[in-house]
C-alpha cells in the first residue's frame, strides 16, 4: 500500500511540476501589457483582457472609439483608421507585435526609453509590426496613426513625442522614427538624413537596443545644436514659416517706390497719335502693287500643366499628416 501511495506521489509530482512551469513561462510576458486603472477609466477599456496587445480597449461610438485626443473623427475613412489601430497602454513604451525583442532587450529598452521620457517630458515609444504594404508612405501612416489615436501625451496641446518604427515583415523589413508636436524643431527633415545615416547599421544586424541608443542620443545632440529657426509648430502638429510684421513693411515700401519710378518714366514719353490705317506709314504713290494675295500664318498653341506638391510650411521645412488630420515629421528606409 504504501508503494502504491508512493508511486501516485511520484508521478502527480512528475505531471504537475511541468504543467505549472509551462504556464509562467507562457503569461509572464503577457503580465507586462495589463491596462493600467487609470488608461481603463479613460477609454472604457477592460483589465481582465490580457490576451495580447490588440483590442485591449472598446473603440465605439460611445467613447470616440478610444481616441482622447482633439483629432475629430467625422468621416468613414479616420473611423476605419481608428479602428484598425490597435489600442494599449501608453505607459509601456514598448510594443513589440512582431517579437523582435528578447526579454533582455525589452526590458533595456524600455528603461532607456522611460529614462528619455522623463528626461524630455514627453513620450517615446518603440513599434515592431509585421506590416504588409505596397508603398512607404504605410508605414509612415500606420506608425502615424498608433500615436495619434492612442493617448501618448495627450495632455499636452501640441502632443509632444518620438516614435521608432521597425516592420519585420518579411519581404521588405523597414523602419520610420517619427516625431510630433514641438519635438519637430529639433529633429526634422534635413537632420533626419543624418539620422537614418547611422542608424542603419544597428537595424541591419537587428541590432536594436544600439538603435534605439542611437536614436534617442541624436536627438539629444539636436537640442543641444538648437530648434529650427523661422518655424513654428501649429496646434495641430503642422510646421509653419514664421511671418514678420517688418516683411509686410518692406513689401509696401517696396510697392511705392514702384509706383512712383513708374510714374516717372510715364511722364518722359510724349503721347503721340495712334495710326489707325497702314497708309499713314507710306509716302503716297511711292509703292504700286500688281497683284494682291492674302496669306494667312499658321497659329499654334501650347498649353502644359504645373504639378506641385506642399507641406504645411508652404516651402522649406514642412510636416507630413496621418489620417487624424495631425502632423508630423519623419524619415526611414528599407533596412
Amino acid at each position: 500500500m504504501k508503494k502504491i501511495f508512493r508511486l501516485i506521489i511520484i508521478l502527480t509530482l512528475v505531471i504537475v511540476l511541468p504543467v505549472n512551469a509551462i504556464t509562467t513561462t507562457t503569461t509572464t510576458k503577457k503580465i507586462n501589457y495589463v491596462l493600467s486603472t487609470t488608461y481603463a477609466n479613460k477609454t472604457g477599456a477592460k483589465l481582465e483582457d490580457n490576451s495580447g496587445y490588440t483590442n485591449l480597449c472598446k473603440r465605439d461610438t460611445s467613447n470616440n472609439y478610444g481616441v482622447t485626443k482633439k483629432w475629430e473623427l467625422n468621416t468613414d475613412y479616420r473611423i476605419n483608421r481608428a479602428l484598425n489601430t490597435p489600442c494599449v497602454d501608453v505607459n509601456d513604451y514598448v510594443y513589440d507585435f512582431s517579437d523582435v525583442l528578447s526579454e533582455e532587450d525589452e526590458i533595456y529598452i524600455k528603461e532607456s526609453l522611460m529614462e528619455f521620457s522623463k528626461e524630455f517630458n514627453m513620450p517615446a515609444i518603440f513599434v515592431s509590426y509585421n506590416l504588409p504594404y505596397t508603398n512607404d508612405k504605410d508605414n509612415e501612416d500606420f506608425i502615424a496613426d498608433f500615436y495619434d489615436y492612442n493617448s501618448f501625451n495627450d495632455n499636452d496641446n501640441n502632443y509632444d513625442g518620438i516614435a521608432i518604427f521597425r516592420n519585420s515583415y518579411a519581404l521588405d523589413p523597414y523602419v520610420r522614427i517619427m516625431t510630433f508636436g514641438d519635438a519637430q524643431m529639433y529633429l526634422y527633415d534635413s537632420r533626419y538624413d543624418s539620422l537614418i545615416s547611422g542608424v542603419k547599421s544597428y537595424f541591419l544586424v537587428n541590432n536594436y537596443k544600439g538603435a534605439v541608443d542611437y536614436t534617442l542620443n541624436y536627438y539629444r545632440d539636436c537640442t543641444n545644436w538648437g530648434e529650427l529657426k523661422g518655424y513654428y509648430v501649429d496646434d495641430f502638429g503642422w510646421i509653419h514659416r514664421k511671418w514678420y510684421p517688418i516683411w509686410g513693411l518692406y513689401t509696401f515700401i517696396g510697392l511705392i517706390v514702384g509706383l512712383i519710378y513708374m510714374g516717372i518714366g510715364l511722364g518722359k514719353h510724349k503721347m503721340v497719335k495712334k495710326a489707325l490705317a497702314a497708309r499713314e506709314y507710306f509716302v503716297k504713290d511711292s509703292l504700286n502693287l500688281t497683284e494682291k494675295s492674302d496669306v494667312f500664318l499658321r497659329s499654334h498653341t501650347s498649353s502644359y500643366t504645373v504639378s506641385s506638391s506642399s507641406g504645411g510650411g508652404g516651402g522649406g521645412h514642412h510636416s507630413s499628416g496621418g489620417s487624424s488630420g495631425g502632423g508630423h515629421s519623419s524619415g526611414g528606409g528599407h533596412f
